[in-house]
């Protein structure tokens, strides 16, 4: 294993680590309302309650997509093929969420689509971290 792709690994991790804070912290700030429940979900909710559920199921998901995402990260090596596959299914995932955001409301713009595009590069890093090279 070359250098390079060890530092790849390590910044993989990192962003990936960031991207899901983020995210997880934004739902709960929404939760706390410290950000207003218009801000998130395309400004579609009608209320505070209404928005709450969306981010406590938001928070969940987020929540197990991190979880297998970390341990694909963190395990030494290839890993096994439908782990590969379900990595890049959540990356294309992340990138139809980025696309929503760019329709979204001003802080979906300026702010989760930049979150977004930190979590679809660490996604990305680690897919290519894991992926076997062909020699």
């Amino acid at each position: 294993m070359s250098k390079t792709s060890i530092s790849n690994n390590n910044l993989g991790e990192k962003l990936v680590l960031s991207f899901y804070a983020a995210v997880i912290a934004t739902h709960l700030l929404v939760i706390a309302k410290i950000i207003p429940y218009d801000w998130v979900n395309g400004g579609m909710a009608k209320s505070y309650d209404d928005q709450a559920v969306q981010s406590l199921l938001s928070l969940i998901l987020a929540a197990v997509l991190f979880r297998f995402v970390w341990k694909v990260a963190t395990t030494h090596g290839a890993v096994k093929l439908w782990q590969q596959r379900t990595l890049y299914f959540i990356t294309v995932f992340w990138v139809l969420g980025l696309v929503m955001q760019l329709f979204g409301t001003t802080f979906e713009r300026y702010v989760m689509s930049i979150i977004l595009l930190v979590g679809i590069y660490g996604h990305t890093a680690v897919i290519r971290s894991k992926t076997p090279s062909p020699n």
